[in-house]
């Protein structure tokens, strides 16, 4: 058979027509493919990243707040602890108007003076009298003991110890005023222990003068509860001994405060 080119032509022609349009066909539907994903793809992560954006600013809201409030919580703190140390001062300087008696009773034979009284008329006319320079029992009030959660364990123990010993001596002096017997109030020994757990170096001195040596005392608690103020106030902390040795003042003090409370009883208007 005889083929001729010439027949041929017109359907390669067609076909390669066909074919480069099928191509283009094929290469355009791609790319509008691509393109249209593509352009879901942005839209989806720009939809992301704002959706992040919103979300790190809400965090970082957060944080500001939480900080922020933080803050204003430690300052008001701060302030308050500032505001207990001041009150715990004050307070000292209210229960210090006591001190005259306790330099009186630093020089009495307790016990001795409580059988006078007992005993004779004029020895309890005597206290009476000396027990009417005492402040009253509403003008030694203060604020002292609502600042117990603001301060340290060492300063309320160094206060502790100093309230007690001046409320020991005031106590004292009213058994003698009312003629009642010694054994009303304790020996001083709880204030004696007290006084070692507070000032450990003055151990042997309490040793050796007891009772008689509690007022001499006074003048030594004040300037360590000073000191223990402004440690407070500087931020310092205190290490495991001293905290353990504040825990120890603190025991102590409670119990002579709860023999101390109870012997109120005593007090006659």
């Amino acid at each position: 058979m005889n083929i001729q080119f010439s027949n041929w032509l017109p359907a390669l022609t067609s076909t390669g027509a066909l074919a480069a349009t099928l191509w283009f066909a094929r290469t355009f539907i791609e790319k509008r493919l691509s393109s249209s994903v593509q352009h879901k793809f942005d839209r989806k992560i720009e939809e992301l990243r704002s959706d992040i954006r919103v979300r790190e600013g809400e965090i970082e809201a957060l944080r500001k707040n939480a900080i922020s409030g933080r803050s204003a919580r430690q300052a008001i703190l701060e302030q308050r602890r500032v505001e207990a140390v001041d009150k715990l001062w004050s307070a000292m300087l209210t229960m210090g108007r006591l001190k005259w008696s306790s330099q009186f009773m630093s020089i009495i034979k307790f016990e001795g003076a409580a059988a006078a009284a007992e005993d004779e008329e004029n020895t309890r006319k005597f206290f009476e009298t000396l027990a009417k320079s005492n402040p009253n029992p509403e003008e030694l009030k203060h604020e002292g003991d609502q600042q117990r959660p603001f301060v340290t364990p060492v300063v309320w123990a160094l206060f502790s110890a100093y309230r007690s010993i001046l409320m020991y001596a005031y106590l004292q002096l009213e058994v003698l005023k009312n003629g009642l017997p010694a054994k009303f109030l304790k020996d001083g020994s709880d204030i004696a222990d007290l006084i070692k757990k507070v000032a450990p170096e003055y151990s042997t001195y309490m040793d050796e003068f007891g009772s008689g040596g509690f007022h001499f005392m006074l003048d030594t608690l004040e300037e360590k509860t000073l000191a223990a103020m402004r440690a407070m106030l500087d931020g310092a902390e205190y290490d495991q001994t001293e905290l353990k040795r504040a825990s120890e003042i603190l025991k102590a003090a409670e119990q002579l405060q709860k023999d101390v409370t109870s012997d109120e009883k005593v007090r006659t208007t």
